[in-house]
């Protein structure tokens, strides 16, 4: 080997981080960029004794250097909409739910059934009423707080989306804007 050669496997390490340079440079979110940079940083400590080597050296000068760069975001364009005012209250509501230590997660599937009808709801009525919202909410909230009525509605730590299913049959008309006529 010459004076300047590396070692096989630190030039395919350097060859992977600078791709995984590229995919950070161009990451659109906080999330993918972080992950990126977990992979980066666990490349880089792989390198351990080659990290003298000058190649190495100019990797992680350049690796600081696209850090300083401002994170690529795409325009978004989305339109405010009632529907959307509607399923941004119940996102974050449901964020509130699961941030309380005693009460249990939701599954992705869920949190699925409590944003769908209500934004469809809200799309074909035209009508949002924060309060009237967020006091049905409270309604299943407190419906998912009883124990799971089978194991299909989940455990003590989550509940699925038949667990919401039962929550919406109990609570039905006491839930506007789905009902809001006989008390049961």
């Amino acid at each position: 080997m010459g004076g300047n050669a590396l070692p096989p496997d630190v030039q395919l390490t350097l060859e992977q981080l600078f791709r995984l340079f590229s995919e950070y440079i161009s990451a659109t979110g906080e999330s993918e960029r972080r992950n990126l940079q977990a992979q980066i940083l666990a490349l880089f400590s792989r390198l351990g004794v080659a990290s003298d080597a000058p190649a190495v050296r100019d990797a992680a000068e350049f690796f600081q250097a696209i850090q300083r760069l401002p994170q690529r975001t795409l325009p978004v364009r989305r339109e405010e909409t009632l529907a959307t005012a509607a399923r941004e209250l119940v996102t974050s509501r449901i964020r509130i739910f699961e941030k309380a230590r005693s009460n249990p997660a939701l599954s992705a599937g869920a949190r699925q059934m409590l944003r769908i009808p209500v934004t469809e709801a809200v799309e074909l009525s035209g009508h949002f009423e924060k309060e009237e919202l967020e006091a049905s909410l409270n309604r299943l909230f407190s419906t998912l707080l009883e124990p799971p009525e089978s194991p299909i509605e989940g455990t003590a730590q989550v509940r699925t989306s038949v667990a919401v299913v039962r929550a919406f049959w109990k609570n039905f008309c006491r839930i506007p804007p789905f009902c809001s006529g006989r008390q049961v």
